[in-house]
């Protein structure tokens, strides 16, 4: 940029200094319009650095926004992980409370028929021991009449 500048301000040096070597006030005027474009240039120059310059700090500014949402993320997605393996570890236990009550259920069911049965046996086991024990009898009984059982 600046080597541009500085070579059309040779260039309009010496293309005034040849067109108005005799005449003064042509000089001066190429002397004007000299100044002039480069004084534009100048500004030129200093609004595209301005504008690079305004453009770097706007990136910048982006890549830090892009840095804080990649870490929030990572922060999100580490919780929500742990958040899972919670709720994993919650649901695996109460299935595992669930079972043991099914089958803590079930064994005192078991047990309850258990008695019931071993009660039936016992009771019937006396009530053999009784008819077996009044053998003589049950059977004059049951020649003279018959028992009917619906």
């Amino acid at each position: 940029m600046n080597k541009k500048i500085l070579s059309m301000l040779i260039l309009d040096g010496i293309i005034s200094a040849v067109t108005a070597c005799d005449e003064s006030p042509k000089v001066d005027d190429a002397i004007q319009q000299t100044k002039e474009s480069a004084e534009q240039i100048k500004q030129a120059g200093t609004q595209k650095a301005k504008q690079v310059v305004d453009d770097a700090k706007e990136a910048d500014k982006l890549s830090t926004k892009a840095d804080q949402l990649k870490e929030t993320t990572k922060q999100k997605t580490s919780e929500l992980q742990q958040n899972i393996s919670d709720k994993a570890t919650e649901t695996t236990n109460e299935a595992k409370e669930k079972a043991i009550q099914v089958k803590e259920g079930f064994n005192s069911e078991v047990q309850t028929l258990s008695d019931k049965a071993a009660a039936a046996k016992e009771d019937l086991t006396n009530k053999a021991n009784i008819l077996s024990k009044n053998g003589n009898h049950a059977t004059k009984f049951s020649t003279t009449k018959t028992i009917k059982f619906n």
